[in-house]
């Protein structure tokens, strides 16, 4: 009898430790814009991403856009370098910062398709249909940082994984069905008052050693986003 009820309190301890891991997953750094290449930050750059990589990061953040011609880029704001977006051969033949290698989707393919491991966080759209245009092969390790609680929803339910904005915070959505949210950190240093029950940080110019820090406020931040390694 004793056997029997130790053995039972063992299955109990481990089935709640297997649900505690379920619930809290590894928390993890994403590179933020691809991550800083020397002193340039959000290039979105294939050297970015590759610096990176060999960094072992397991999520890279790109910006994205659509060229006037309907492609998909990796870039943070035409106005860094165009006054209006570029075709995407305009794109492609431009350095970026007058140093990097632009990325367009045929790259984003070969990096995930070489990585299998890496996740692809993605900012700026969150238009559900452009998203799986391009994205569908990889929607199991994609995150889309969402701006409406209707791109959120609808992902979701796609399979997608799904984080909302709240920089600018977005009356749109609906707090109380929503569980992933973004949040600049430098404006929300107390997270014990919010809904949600993952957090991805953001901030300026944050390392490795900042985001640990972080990690260590709040069991709810999943990632934080970093622009330099350590």
């Amino acid at each position: 009898m004793k056997k029997i009820t130790f053995i039972g309190i063992c299955l109990i301890c481990l089935t709640a430790l297997v649900g505690c891991a379920k619930q809290q997953p590894k928390q993890d750094y994403i590179a933020h814009a691809g991550g800083c290449i020397y002193r340039y930050c959000y290039s979105n750059s294939l050297e970015a991403v590759n610096n990176a990589l060999a960094h072992h990061m397991n999520y890279i953040e790109l910006d994205l856009s659509i060229t006037s011609d309907g492609q998909l880029v990796a870039w943070h704001d035409w106005q860094f370098e165009w006054t209006e977006a570029p075709t995407h051969d305009e794109f492609m033949n431009r350095k970026i910062y007058g140093h990097f290698t632009p990325i367009d989707f045929p790259r984003m393919d070969s990096i995930l398709s070489a990585n299998p491991k890496l996740s692809l966080v993605t900012d700026k759209i969150s238009d559900p249909a452009i998203i799986d245009q391009w994205l569908h092969p990889y929607k199991k390790r994609v995150w889309v940082e969402c701006f409406s609680s209707d791109d959120y929803f609808a992902l979701q339910q796609m399979g997608y994984n799904v984080l909302a904005s709240r920089v600018p915070p977005c009356k749109a959505f609906k707090a109380s069905q929503i569980r992933n949210y973004t949040f600049d950190y430098r404006h929300c240093p107390d997270l014990s008052d919010r809904d949600g029950d993952t957090f991805a940080l953001f901030g300026g110019a944050i390392t490795q050693s900042m985001a640990d820090s972080l990690f260590a406020t709040d069991p709810r931040i999943r990632f934080v986003y970093i622009d330099f390694y350590e």
